[in-house]
């Protein structure tokens, strides 16, 4: 081989070598699966496991802000609406965070299932949530531990991650984890 041609094939290689390593790094790097980086507004995208399977849940998420009556107490409530992306897979999640301070107004923060208030009627100081899988193998579950972080509020949009345990009547357990960025309902109320 003559020696022009050998400096030629060296050059290619060589400038070949870095795309080929910057590509397969990128690919194995930790964080390229990133999944809060990848849910678009309105969206969401969770994992469950239970009894030992990974199943990943994807459809649109809402939020709404209301008031809920427990025992003498009218507190604020952010209501999260996780819904099926597929009619036959027809699951459903949901999430009530109470808003509590003089202000009642919503802060990035994280919010936690309180352990010992963790039933629907202790609602008004805990995280409250459930998971309806709609399979005729399983029952609803709801909120046991965990918490649900708000990042960003504002009037369009509500946007965070969740790491929860659930548990149904027979004391299976799912944990649920994930990403949502979430829309407004849009709900029309006649008075």
């Amino acid at each position: 081989m003559s020696i022009k041609k050998n400096l030629i094939l060296r050059w290619m290689l060589g400038g070949m070598i870095p795309f080929l390593l910057i590509g397969s790094i990128s690919y194995v790097a930790p964080g390229s699966d990133d999944l809060e980086a990848i849910v678009s507004k309105g969206d969401y995208i969770l994992r469950s496991e239970l009894q030992g399977k990974t199943i990943k849940y994807q459809g649109s998420v809402y939020f709404e802000f209301d008031r809920q009556q427990s025992g003498l107490k009218n507190t604020r409530v952010l209501k999260l609406h996780f819904l099926s992306s597929e009619i036959t897979r027809g699951y459903s999640f949901g999430f009530l965070i109470p808003i509590t301070g003089k202000e009642m107004v919503l802060q990035p923060e994280e919010f936690r299932v309180n352990e010992e208030k963790k039933n629907i009627l202790g609602r008004d100081e805990s995280v409250f949530g459930y998971a309806d899988l709609f399979d005729k193998n399983s029952s609803l579950y709801f909120t046991e531990s965990g918490m649900i972080s708000i990042k960003t509020i504002a009037e369009d949009a509500v946007s965070g991650n969740l790491n929860v345990f659930l548990k149904d009547v027979d004391g299976k357990e799912m944990h649920l984890s994930g990403f949502f960025n979430a829309l407004p309902l849009k709900t029309q109320r006649n008075f």
